[in-house]
């Protein structure tokens, strides 16, 4: 027999396919595929939360590395929502409603949300406390929003400070995240106004102290305000 030749340019060559190869290996790239996405729905990630499955109870949230926050009244009519609860160090509370449970939010958002109290209350999540562990298995709901907000139907309280204390307001903008919190706290629903309201005079004046030396420079840092606070609270004790 003579030696095959190689086509020449510009010539059709059909080859035979075997149709059971081909189809075996689309299956194993569409089998790979489904697995990728499988893993990657598995690995959320919320607001700075990066667990391998969605956080379903408070335990799960407990064993992140965030800290957990709300706003809470002092008397009814403090909150731009019209549901009041009392939040009591030590103890838990419960949601009244079954079709509002209770919110809340991490150490990264906490700073938007002033206009739902006057008092900061954080959130007891240690695994360790028995009053905790009453409550670890109770289901959580991720509401999501600009907030990244959670419900659940019991909350355990470690403690509540009021933003008539000008270290609570110290408190709150230490947890400022960006200047896109900073214009929040002095333009949406403006903090000042809100403690004018409350009559927290003392903290208010600090608040217009720090909305003018914001108004000077738009884009100041939050760690050079936090330094202007602290240099504020410095001279009055001075």
């Amino acid at each position: 027999m003579g030696k095959r030749q190689l086509p020449f340019a510009g010539e059709v060559v059909i080859l035979k396919i075997n149709t059971k190869w081909i189809l075996e290996v689309v299956s194993i790239m569409i089998n790979k595929f489904f697995r990728r996405a499988k893993r990657m729905e598995e690995t959320i990630d919320v607001k700075g939360i990066e667990i391998e499955e969605f956080p379903k109870t408070l335990g799960d949230l407990a064993k992140t590395d965030h800290l957990f926050y709300r706003f809470s009244q002092s008397s009814p009519g403090r909150s731009e929502e019209k549901v009041f609860a009392q939040y009591i160090p030590g103890q838990i509370t419960e949601a009244k409603d079954n079709e509002k449970y209770l919110s809340f939010v991490t150490e990264k958002t906490i700073a938007s949300c002033f206009m739902y109290g006057d008092m900061i209350t954080r959130l007891n999540f240690n695994l360790d406390d028995e009053a905790f562990k009453k409550i670890a298995n109770t289901p959580i709901k991720y509401i999501g929003n600009a907030l990244g907000e959670y419900e659940s139907k019991y909350l355990l309280v470690e403690q509540n400070y009021s933003l008539r204390d000008i270290t609570t307001i110290e408190m709150l903008f230490e947890l400022v995240q960006n200047s896109s919190q900073l214009n929040s706290l002095f333009y949406y629903g403006s903090l000042d106004q809100r403690l004018h309201e409350f009559g927290y005079k003392e903290s208010e004046q600090l608040v217009k102290y720090l909305k003018e030396e914001f108004n000077k420079n738009i884009h100041i840092t939050p760690d050079d305000m936090r330094s202007k606070l602290r240099e504020y609270i410095k001279n009055i004790g001075s």
